[in-house]
């Protein structure tokens, strides 16, 4: 029966091996044991280290390359009807996706794949069933964990939002704000990118230039002033960088603000 194929795959001194995903007409499961290795699709490689499921929708082309002491258990698979909603933790337009496992989810996983292989392997009466089961109590799991991670995640998103604008005129270094919220740099990039369509810098930036309009909005200060309140102490660099974001200078849009209150 073609569909369910697996194997368990052991590649301890092949680091740098590369393959291609040649089965793709039904869904892929990868699990990585220990060790780790790379995928890349869509343009992106990502690293794939132990404890990592990967679900990967049909028809989607990628690449491995073996790392150090990889090893892992895969799965082409037909998933049934009724588990189909708890693919979208996995399943996103061009983007890898995955749950990494951890205590005794992993233990639970790595029994159930095994399991499942060996069922595979041997093909014994009513091996199918058993396994297509096994292997969708892992899609189920993973979605669950998927999905606390998000929540873990909009906090993480929360804390580096506070930590970028609590002190404007303070010098920030993406790699603190990232450990202080518990999470990588990327994945905080990754967090930004998703959530407000731009990156933390990015963010940050249009803050301060919001304050600045505030403040040329309230208060009588001078230009220079009102730079080194916001941390910038080149008043010349500020100017350039609010024209860039707001469109007018700050003496112009300062100008353009009181003449059209005025003809209210």
């Amino acid at each position: 029966m073609d569909d369910l194929i697996s194997g368990h795959t052991q590649l301890i001194e092949q680091q740098g091996y590369s393959w291609a995903r040649r089965y793709c007409k039904h869904y892929g499961l990868v699990f990585t044991v220990k060790g780790e290795g790379f995928l890349e699709a869509y343009n992106e490689k990502c690293l794939i280290q132990g404890g990592d499921v990967f679900l990967f929708p049909p028809a989607l082309k990628c690449n491995f390359t073996a790392g150090k002491n990889w090893e892992m258990y895969w799965f082409h698979f037909l998933p049934r009807q009724d588990i189909s909603p708890n693919l979208g933790w996995a399943v996103k337009e061009n983007e890898i996706n995955h749950v990494r496992l951890k205590g005794c989810a992993y233990d639970h996983v790595l029994a159930s794949l095994k399991e499942a292989q060996e069922l595979e392997l041997n093909r014994c009466k009513g091996w199918y069933d058993l396994a297509i089961r096994l292997i969708e109590t892992v899609i189920v799991r993973a979605e669950n964990i998927a999905m606390l991670d998000k929540d873990m995640d909009y906090e993480s998103f929360l804390k580096a939002q506070k930590l970028l604008v609590q002190d404007s005129a303070k010098t920030v270094n993406m790699e603190d704000i990232a450990r202080e919220c518990g999470v990588s740099r990327t994945k905080l990039y990754y967090l930004f990118q998703n959530k407000t369509g731009t990156t933390p810098q990015k963010f940050r930036e249009n803050y301060i230039m919001r304050k600045a309009q505030r403040m040329l909005e309230c208060t009588n200060l001078q230009i220079c002033e009102i730079s080194l309140k916001l941390g910038i102490s080149d008043p010349y660099y500020f100017s350039a960088r609010f024209k860039k974001l707001c469109g007018l200078s700050p003496k112009n849009y300062r100008k353009a603000f009181f003449d059209s209150n005025l003809t209210l």
